[in-house]
């Protein structure tokens, strides 16, 4: 029996041992032995399968009793599906906003390098991908962020331990239709929208209160089809007076007014609220690891 780590992507064979040697291969394959071993490659962060391939129906009885998320890990890597536009359309976005260098292939990821303290660079993957675990484990540079569309489970499941899993994150679209709800601003504050959208493909809208600190701000890239939607930030003195809600209807006018209807962005828990009652759906979940500096706030 041999097991392929897809971490480093070397076999680890089970190898001899007097179980197997008195009840034989095939029922081997289904031992609590043989299961541990498996169960131990998995618990190390380390999806696993049997090679050859043909052999995979022995390996799925005793995965599946030890680690049902393993195998669909293990299904998703072995079928990698293209980046979807969606995808695409963010990660190229969120570099334009950043005002970073565009994507660069990586494997089947892509990797952008953001120079900024607490963000050297990040890896962005469609999916999970074997990639994610050769990153892990040759990378040992703090702040370097792997994200990609997957939970944080599968996502902690590819990465050896000295890596720390960031609070969940969501992909969430909108269609055409205009965002929900009530975009008045409450009595003094304004709002001012910086428009460069037909020269630099970036726009932003920043709303002021009435002391002309910034209560709330919101920018936003213009991709071939899409609108991407980025750091979209209510200050805590301002919350919970509509702000947030003002500041994306008023992307979104812009957006339209260049001819971008749908709209992609990545929210928090606490946003993904907002953004739902707005008319944004989920599209993907979206898992961010990293290794923390020593300058990092718990």
């Amino acid at each position: 029996m041999c097991l392929t780590n897809f971490t480093t992507g070397a076999r680890v064979h089970c190898g001899s041992s007097p179980a197997r040697d008195a009840i034989g291969d095939d029922a081997f394959y289904r031992s609590p032995e043989a299961a541990s071993r498996v169960s131990g490659v998995l618990q190390r962060g380390h999806a696993a399968m049997c090679d050859p391939p043909t052999d995979l129906h022995r390996c799925t009885p005793m995965i599946l009793c030890e680690d049902a998320s393993a195998l669909a890990i293990i299904a998703r890597m072995q079928t990698p599906n293209p980046p979807s536009d969606i995808f695409m359309a963010w990660i190229r976005g969120w570099a334009l906003t950043r005002e970073v260098a565009p994507p660069v292939p990586h494997g089947d990821g892509f990797r952008i390098d953001v120079g900024i303290p607490r963000q050297v660079a990040r890896y962005v993957f469609a999916q999970p991908s074997p990639t994610l675990g050769e990153l892990g484990t040759s990378i040992a540079t703090p702040w370097v962020f792997l994200k990609a569309c997957a939970t944080a489970d599968e996502l902690r499941s590819l990465l050896p331990l000295p890596w720390k899993l960031q609070p969940d994150g969501f992909m969430l679209v909108c269609g055409d239709a205009p965002f929900k709800g009530s975009t008045a601003l409450p009595a003094g504050y304004t709002l001012h929208v910086d428009d460069d959208g037909a020269r630099t493909r970036r726009a932003h809208v920043a709303v002021h209160a009435p002391d002309g600190a910034l209560a709330a701000s919101g920018h936003l890239a213009l991709d071939d089809q899409r609108a991407i939607y980025d750091r979209i930030v209510t200050e805590p003195a301002h919350q919970r007076r509509g702000l947030g809600r003002a500041v994306m209807h008023a992307l979104q006018a812009l957006g339209h007014a260049h001819g971008r209807h749908a709209g992609v962005l990545v929210a928090t828990p606490a946003g993904r609220a907002l953004y739902e009652s707005l008319g944004w759906r989920l599209h993907a979940p979206w898992a961010t690891a990293v290794i923390p500096g020593p300058d990092a706030v718990d």
